[in-house]
């Protein structure tokens, strides 16, 4: 019994190694990766790098929330923004509870996406595949809390209360 006790909990190890490089990969590929033939014609001038600072930089919370939720520029756009940005680190918080459930704390797993989120924000500036926004990094840190809560919830007692009549 504790040989395949054993085996399953390494099994479970690998699969959850597996999946969470997985979730990186993607999380690289929507963020950072998005334009690959942009990565390859940069101009690290320090004029090109401040005139970027000035309008591809927004460190007022809420300024761009503020915006997509007024429809700007188009609500398309906002929409996917608003919801993109929250749900792309949904499953860091599923994960996190996932893969490391005694370690799995709101605050760390939100603070852990907000970490994330800025690296990934910075190398997008850096990069020029997109803009720094304090912004992302609220809702970012929002899908992490929304992923945490989803995992955490107790989803088998709701079910089986409703499966036995009680």
């Amino acid at each position: 019994m504790d040989r395949s006790r054993t085996w399953l909990r390494q099994g479970s190890a690998w699969l959850q190694a597996a999946v969470a490089l997985l979730y990186v990969g993607v999380l690289l590929r929507v963020t950072v990766l998005k334009f690959p033939q942009l990565l390859m014609n940069q101009d690290w001038q320090p004029q090109s790098l401040m005139l970027q600072w000035r309008f591809a930089v927004n460190p007022v919370p809420f300024r761009t929330i503020a915006g997509y939720l007024a429809g700007e520029p188009s609500a398309g756009i906002a929409v996917q923004n608003l919801a993109g940005n929250v749900l792309i680190f949904v499953p860091w918080g599923v994960l996190w509870v996932w893969c490391r459930a005694h370690r799995a704390r709101a605050a760390v797993v939100v603070g852990t996406a907000l970490v994330a989120s800025f690296v990934l924000e910075v190398a997008e500036f850096l990069l020029r595949v997109g803009s720094f926004d304090v912004d992302d990094l609220l809702l970012n840190g929002l899908g992490a809390f929304l992923g945490y809560g989803a995992a955490r919830f107790p989803w088998r007692r709701r079910f089986r209360a409703r499966t036995t009549g009680c």
